[in-house]
């Protein structure tokens, strides 16, 4: 998932000081105990019934006290809980796009076959069971209790279209979820086969990130029919309402309404923090040292696998693998962690962060070398100015690399925009290089360079989030030994093999392991995710 995910403070090897909730100390709800009251029990015991008639009588009687007068009016509802995003949602299509802002708004309003838990394991969704029938099959059996949000009930062949109609989205950066899919099948209501062309040891977890949609989906959902525990109201401008579903197999949210506000800028966040505005947003780590401040905030952090890094325009100057060292070399990591990061994150050696198969605590980050950096420049410029665009969507963080590059002899336009607007600009190749971030949800390496390093692949999505288009046959290669082997070991090995091969290219420059860091109003209850997202069904109010 492409998205550029706040910093956090760390724990363990990083310092903290934050306060964090300990959510064991909530209140039990309270209930009213069943049958008539003490009190009541005592009038109808005591008072014989005519003389108890004539009580009642008498007391509508007395003044200030009307038959049939207006009960007083109830205290209006409490606001819905509102949720505030850096990101703008792409699409209200949960097969159209993929990013930070897609994954947190359509969490509680769609169902996937299967679900993530917070340690990156497989658990129930829709599907209630499975079988690995051979290494090449897989059967599902679906839940009987589910309905979609209109009242449809759910069955096999909503999931069977719903997985047709993301591999029939080229577009689509999630399409390569499904690249080894080779047949998808109802067997009964109830039961949905798929047979894969390859082994594939992830599997399962890449299908925790495709939306079950209803069978008669339009070509572009507009007004999404998920069945999950809040439904889609509306879209007002950037902002979503959501509705709690009353009857559910879920759960039942605590919150009846939630609204989430996207594309607020960091400055808006926080004032609105700060008003009692919002409840909830993630958050940089630039303004986290004001929110710690105030006495009604609480500040939440979450380790992560998340990886910031550079990636680079291979149909330009960067087709030039002196120029992509110059790059790597330029860059002080530890300088951009303390600087931009306020030391809430950690220099990356690799694209595998903390917690994610891959990681290898025992790499260091390529020390900065200026005086390597500028030999590399000069020979590939020949005296000529090495001019360059940086694209990204953080503009602190893309000023600190341009001031870093620019020592090593660049000269650098730096070109920041809002990620809607920043992936068109990916697309179009009017860039040289560019930064953003990746979530790294799977927890997983091989899955990691499938999508970011693979030579894209149109046929299949491989190298769907690749924007500068680098290949690389060996590369490719392992890529493919390591998302079709199951022996641990071997996969193991082939993940040292593609960090090294990576590092030598320079296909990508990974720049900070990074953790999600979020503020909220004291009154909430909220669990930060390994993955980055806010899932609304799971934050509520005191």
């Amino acid at each position: 998932m492409s998205t550029e995910i706040a910093g956090g403070r760390p724990t363990g090897p990083f310092k903290s000081s934050m306060r964090h909730r300990n959510l064991d100390t909530m209140h039990p709800t309270r209930t009213s105990p069943t049958g008539p009251s003490p009190y009541t029990r005592h009038i109808a015991t005591f008072l014989p019934l005519a003389k108890l008639a004539a009580w009642i009588s008498a007391v509508l009687l007395l003044p200030g006290i009307a038959v049939g007068a207006e009960p007083p009016s109830e205290a209006p509802a409490p606001r819905a809980l509102r949720i505030a995003l850096h990101q703008g949602l792409e699409s209200a299509d949960p097969h159209a796009s993929w990013s930070y802002a897609t994954e947190s708004v359509f969490s509680s309003v769609y169902d996937r076959l299967v679900e993530l838990d917070d340690d990156g394991i497989a658990r129930p969704g829709l599907a209630e069971d499975w079988q690995l029938l051979n290494p090449f099959h897989y059967r599902f059996q679906l839940r009987k209790d589910v309905r979609f949000h209109d009242g449809t009930p759910l069955t096999s062949a909503d999931v069977v279209a719903s997985l047709e109609r993301l591999q029939a989205r080229n577009s689509s950066p999630l399409r390569s979820r499904l690249a080894s899919v080779d047949g998808i099948r109802a067997v009964d209501p109830w039961t949905v086969d798929l047979t894969l062309s390859a082994k594939d040891p992830l599997m399962l977890k890449k299908l925790a990130f495709v939306a079950v949609v209803p069978r008669d989906a339009p070509t572009t959902i507009e007004h999404p029919v998920g069945t999950g525990p809040y439904r889609w109201v509306k879209q007002e401008g950037t902002r979503i309402h959501l509705e709690r579903v009353e009857e559910t197999h879920h759960p039942k949210p605590l919150e009846p309404t939630v609204e989430i506000w996207t594309a607020v800028p960091e400055n808006e966040r926080v004032e609105l923090l700060l008003s009692g505005e919002i409840d909830l947003s993630e958050m940089r780590s630039g303004a986290i040292e004001a929110l710690e401040k105030d006495p009604r905030l609480w500040i939440y952090s979450k380790i992560t696998p998340a990886v910031f890094y550079l990636g680079f325009n291979f149909d330009g100057l960067f087709a030039h693998s002196g120029l992509r060292k110059a790059v790597d070399l330029a860059i002080d990591r530890r300088a951009i962690v303390d600087e931009i990061f306020a030391h809430y994150a950690r220099p990356a050696a690799n694209l595998a962060g903390p917690g994610s198969a891959g990681h290898d605590a025992t790499l260091t980050p390529t020390r900065r070398d200026l005086e390597r950096a500028r030999a590399l420049v000069r020979d590939a410029f020949e005296g000529r100015p090495a001019r360059i665009r940086l694209a990204g969507g953080r503009a602190d963080f893309q000023r600190a690399i341009a001031d870093q590059l620019t020592e090593a002899g660049f000269e650098v336009e730096v070109r920041t925009e809002k990620w809607v607007d920043l992936q068109k600009t990916l697309r179009s190749s009017a860039y040289d290089l560019y930064l953003i971030g990746w979530g790294n949800n799977i927890k997983d390496l091989c899955d990691v360079c499938e999508h970011l390093v693979h030579t894209p692949d149109q046929s299949s999505g491989l190298g769907g989030t690749n924007y500068g288009g680098s290949s690389d046959g060996l590369t490719d290669q392992w890529i493919s030994e390591c998302m079709t082997t199951y022996e641990p070991k071997r996969r193991q090995e082939l993940m040292g093999l593609l960090s090294s091969r990576i590092a030598e290219q320079s296909l990508v420059v990974p720049v900070a392991w990074q953790m999600t860091l979020y503020a909220g109003l004291r009154k909430l209850h909220f669990e930060p995710r390994v993955d980055g997202k806010i899932v609304p069904a799971k934050v509520f109010r005191e």
